[in-house]
């Protein structure tokens, strides 16, 4: 009885809808409301361009380092190489059992001696393990971050470097960090040749280490797998020098602190030619590391023994990417409200700076009472350009300060551990068809809406290529915060702020414009959704 009841009030509820016309809904909707009416739209603001192009731009900043050469019509070819410290584990340096100072009131020289030296950086991967049909455990490696060709050969130089990178900056009084630029020329301070390599590849797999022998036992260690490090590079280096620079130098004050060490060894320059392909690696340094293998004389139960050892340095401290671009082919254009294409481009670049609302613009709005419920930023790609690989997230952020905008931290799709899943909503990935990029959207909802209700100050929005969504945010305590942005100079020598993420990806696109001359289907476009009181 219950049900039918039901589906009759139901019944009478929907005949007694159909009867209204629009004016009872509105006199429903006036008693309920309080006589409030509102209506909707969309609206799309003329937007400013400008294109900036960076003449010099900060790479002290980051732990992840191109190293490589990638070419990108119009962007030309972009060279990168590394500078960077090295440090030692501990100090003073103590090679062996003993300290020097323990050798000479013992009477006993250890004599240790460099037997091997490798420079290892590795790549960015992904690991992964499962049992083969031994049953034994098999690592499994994806590479990440690898640029261009995978199939591509070169060749490595590693060089010192006769540079001091010194952590305070004299011009300023000594009270801020020193920053390190793109441009860093060091080349008439480069010392001698400590490793070169020749028609290197890239490869996904690991790379075994294995136990030194124990001349007290009857088993061969040597057999045994110490561990496995992830893919990279591993540049065979030159045993003297580090016999010369560090060994023989045991008890020495150049060896007694890390600042003493850093002004002796400066670092060391890593660069790559003669690649047979378009190849970029990202790397990451802060896993980077000099191996330095050594033997040395022991006395075991009152015998003397001969053994081995490692000796591990990290490329910790400064590290610097130096880029270097030829053959760039990009218009400039007078007119901020007539621009064909913008140019976006990671490494040493171009950003792009938009303004999104005028003088006029906001006062109708605000006057208006308008409430936004949508605001997206559509950038448009230029297909008539031929991509090698094009970028999957592009970033924006205030121009002023260099920082996220507020639609950022609102975004629910954050997550920390895949780049490829993070920031959907704020930072949208590039839309394809038929595997050709199409449009971004990067939606900056609250930021308008502050603009327009909140009064918040109507800034220039910066555009730039990400490799990585997720970089200028970490977690600390529970709270988002975010690191500081980088310095780029622009090509009128003015300083300007953009996002760490641009300088670790070679990538680059080309976006069509503001310009009537683009059609109007492709043409840059901030969609505004909103409500308003009628």
């Amino acid at each position: 009885m219950k049900n039918t009841l039901y589906t009759l009030s139901v019944g009478v509820v929907a005949l007694l809808l159909q009867a209204c016309n629009d004016d009872d809904f509105k006199n429903i909707e006036s008693d309920l409301l309080g006589d409030v009416n509102f209506t909707s739209g969309t609206y799309s603001p003329d937007l400013l361009v400008e294109n900036k192009s960076e003449e010099k731009i900060q790479t002290d900043a980051s732990s992840s380092l191109l190293l490589g050469h990638y070419t990108q019509n119009p962007f030309g070819t972009k060279k990168a190489k590394i500078l960077s410290q090295v440090s030692l584990p501990s100090t003073p340096a103590v090679f062996g059992r003993k300290t020097k100072a323990s050798e000479d009131s013992d009477k006993f020289d250890e004599q240790e001696k460099v037997l091997e030296a490798y420079l290892y950086i590795p790549f960015f991967s992904r690991k992964t393990t499962n049992i083969n049909n031994q049953n034994q455990q098999v690592n499994n490696y994806a590479l990440d971050s690898i640029y261009g060709k995978n199939d591509a050969t070169f060749d490595v130089q590693v060089k010192e470097s006769n540079y001091f990178l010194r952590d305070i900056d004299p011009n300023a009084g000594f009270s801020v960090n020193q920053v390190y630029y793109s441009n860093l020329n060091v080349s008439s301070q480069l010392g001698t040749t400590i490793g070169e390599a020749n028609h290197l590849a890239i490869k996904n797999e690991g790379i075994k280490r294995f136990h030194f022998d124990n001349p007290s036992t009857t088993e061969d260690e040597s057999k045994n797998e110490l561990d496995e490090l992830a893919p990279g590079l591993r540049i065979a280096l030159n045993p003297d020098f580090f016999q010369h620079k560090l060994f023989d130098k045991e008890g020495d004050v150049v060896l007694s602190t890390s600042q003493n060490f850093a002004k002796y060894f400066r670092g060391v320059h890593i660069s790559v030619e003669n690649l047979s392909k378009n190849l970029m690696m990202l790397l990451n340094l802060n896993e980077a590391k000099i191996e330095l293998v050594y033997s040395y004389k022991a006395k075991v139960q009152d015998k003397e023994q001969q053994l081995k050892d490692r000796y591990e340095m990290k490329l910790s401290g400064i590290r610097v990417n130096v880029f270097e671009n030829t053959g760039e082919n990009i218009p400039t254009f007078a007119n901020n409200n007539d621009v064909k294409n913008i140019y976006l481009s990671g490494a040493l670049g171009q950003v792009a700076e938009l303004t999104l609302l005028s003088d006029a613009d906001l006062k109708r709005m605000r006057e208006e009472q308008w409430i936004i419920n949508d605001a997206s930023l559509l950038l448009f790609v230029d297909q008539s350009v031929t991509y090698e690989k094009e970028p999957e997230r592009l970033y924006i952020y205030n121009a002023e300060t260099g920082l996220v905008l507020a639609d950022y931290a609102l975004d629910a799709t954050q997550n920390a551990s895949s780049n490829s899943s993070s920031m959907l909503s704020h930072l949208g990935k590039l839309q394809k068809e038929n595997k050709k990029g199409v449009y971004y959207r990067l939606r900056i909802t609250q930021h308008v809406a502050d603009i327009v209700r909140n009064n918040a100050k109507n800034v220039k929005v910066g555009i730039a290529v990400a490799s990585n969504v997720n970089l200028s945010i970490s977690s600390r305590d529970g709270a988002l915060t975010e690191d500081a942005p980088i310095i780029y100079f622009d090509a009128n020598n003015k300083k300007k702020l953009t996002k760490r993420t641009t300088i670790t990806t070679p990538l680059s696109t080309v976006i069509y414009g503001n310009s009537s001359s683009v059609p109007a289907e492709k043409r840059l476009k901030l969609q505004i959704s909103y409500t308003k009181p009628k």
